[in-house]
């Protein structure tokens, strides 16, 4: 699968989660009950196939930590991480972003409070995800070999702390945004 095609297939699934919590719920003996969901099946994708990078930002009062790219055993694709407030406020709401080399990204807006010193769960904490050791036979099943496919950039667009102050890396983002569209858009870019 491509790194556009592995970006897509990451938007549907948020979709996907939620239409399968959606469906777990059934009637037993007249009253609503919802049915345990099943763990979703994952392998971390090595980073000699898809990179991930952390953008460097060492104003930022957020870092990421344990990045981590994820394939599903059902082809779809993911990502986990964590992220620690190294800052001495708390943080109200964060926007993050990727960005591929290939022009394409996504922007996430949370509005989850970090206190100075907290870190966001750990990877995986809470969903259904199980991560599993990648095999041979796996790596042919879901095409993870061969050369380098892209790289993900991982960044921290804008913090909103609990005072009313924010840091902003909006101008970077957008600039780096624009290089990858232009770069991906010139005819020699593969």
């Amino acid at each position: 699968m491509s790194l556009k095609g592995f970006l897509a297939v990451r938007y549907i699934i948020g979709a996907l989660f939620l239409g399968l919590a959606c469906a777990t719920g059934g009637i037993v003996n007249g009253q609503t009950a919802i049915a345990p969901q099943e763990k979703q099946r994952a392998v971390m994708v090595p980073p000699e196939i898809i990179l991930p990078v952390v953008v460097s930002q060492p104003d930022c009062p957020l870092q990421f930590e344990n990045v981590v790219l994820l394939k599903y055993l059902n082809g779809l694709g993911g990502e986990a991480y964590q992220l620690r407030n190294r800052g001495t406020k708390t943080i109200r709401s964060y926007m993050l972003a990727t960005l591929t080399t290939a022009g394409t990204g996504d922007e996430t807006t949370t509005d989850k409070s970090l206190k100075p010193g907290q870190t966001s769960p750990p990877p995986h904490e809470g969903d259904e995800v199980e991560v599993v050791r990648l095999t041979d036979e796996l790596r042919d099943k879901l095409k993870l070999r061969g050369p380098i496919t892209g790289v993900i950039f991982f960044m921290v667009v804008r913090v909103e702390f609990a005072d009313g102050t924010v840091f902003s890396d909006e101008l970077a983002y957008k600039a780096l945004r624009e290089y990858f569209e232009t770069a991906a858009a010139k005819p020699d870019h593969k």
